[in-house]
C-alpha cells in the first residue's frame, strides 16, 4: 500500500472513530464541518510526519471528505479550500481552532483515536451551546444547493 492510500486508510480511521460519538449528527452539516476541520488538523501532523505534499493533502483530503463522509466531490473540493483558508486564524477563527487541536492531537496521540473521539465531542458539545439547535443544518445534494442559487 503506498503512502497516500495509507493516509487515506488513517483518516477514514479517525473518521470512523469521530462519527460514532453519540452526540455526532449524522444529518448537521456543523457536526461534519467540524469533523473535517479536525481532520484536516489530524491530515497536517500526517503529512509532516510521513514527508507527504501539500497537494496530495488535499486530494486525500477531498477523496475522504466525497467517498468516506458522502459529500459531492464540488462541496468536498470547496471545503477543502475553506479549511485551508481558515489555516489564517482571522478568516475563521473556531475552524482555526479546531484544525489547531487535531493537528496537536496527532502529535501527541497519533494511534489514539479514543483520544480524537473524545475531544471531537467536547468540540461539538462547544458548538452547539452556542450555535442554534432548533433548526440544525441539513445535508443538501449539489442539485439542491444550485437549484437554490439559481432561484433565488
Amino acid at each position: 500500500m503506498n503512502q497516500l492510500e495509507s493516509m487515506f486508510e488513517y483518516g477514514k480511521n479517525v473518521v470512523d472513530a469521530l462519527q460514532s460519538s453519540k452526540i455526532y449528527d449524522d444529518q448537521s452539516d456543523l457536526d461534519d464541518q467540524a469533523l473535517v476541520a479536525y481532520t484536516f488538523g489530524v491530515y497536517n501532523g500526517y503529512a509532516k510526519k510521513y514527508d507527504i505534499t501539500g497537494e496530495d493533502l488535499v486530494a486525500v483530503l477531498i477523496r475522504l471528505i466525497s467517498e468516506h463522509i458522502g459529500y459531492p466531490v464540488d462541496y468536498s473540493e470547496a471545503m477543502t479550500q475553506f479549511m485551508i483558508q481558515c489555516t489564517n486564524k482571522s478568516v475563521n477563527e473556531t475552524i482555526y481552532i479546531i484544525i489547531h487541536k487535531g493537528l496537536d492531537a496527532f502529535v501527541s496521540y497519533e494511534e489514539d483515536t479514543d483520544f480524537f473521539k473524545s475531544e471531537y465531542e467536547t468540540i461539538l458539545k462547544d458548538l452547539k451551546t452556542v450555535v442554534e439547535t432548533s433548526q440544525p443544518p441539513t445535508r443538501k445534494t449539489a442539485t439542491e444547493r444550485l437549484n437554490e442559487k439559481f432561484n433565488a
